[in-house]
This record gives structure tokens, sequence and C-alpha cells, in this order.
């Protein structure tokens, strides 16, 4: 497939869910949302994200508020 990428969570990306995934040994969540990064504590972030049976969902904004918060205090 010249040139052609291939993102399965573009139809997530398109309704402004980012997607996570979790780390037991730093008790933390790291969500993508196309190339944007972010990683939080579990509890940060729990009230924000939901598990749909495969990963944890986020809305971007939500997140990208926390990330804001962080960064500001």
């Amino acid at each position: 497939m010249d040139g052609v990428s291939f993102d399965p969570y573009t139809a997530l990306y398109e309704r402004g869910t980012a997607v996570g995934f979790s780390d037991v040994k730093t008790d933390s969540v790291a969500f993508r949302f196309r190339d944007e990064q972010f990683q939080f504590p579990s509890g940060r972030v729990f009230p924000y994200m939901k598990w749909n049976g495969y990963f944890y969902e986020a809305d971007i904004n939500e997140l990208r508020k926390l990330e804001a918060e962080a960064a500001a205090g």
C-alpha cells in the first residue's frame, strides 16, 4: 500500500473521542487522539473515561482541559 496509512481509531477521532490504555505499573492511563498523546494518573482521569470492553474512551476536550490544569498548577 503505497503511502496509505490506516488507523483503526479514525471513526472515534471523528467523534472527538480519544483512545486510552491503562498502565498498572504506573497507575496511569495513556490516551491518544490522532497525533496528540496524554498520560494521567488513573484517579485523576477516571471520572472522564469509560471502558468499552477493549480500551478506554474519553472526550478529547475534557483531556485537553485536564492537561491545561496540570500545566497551570
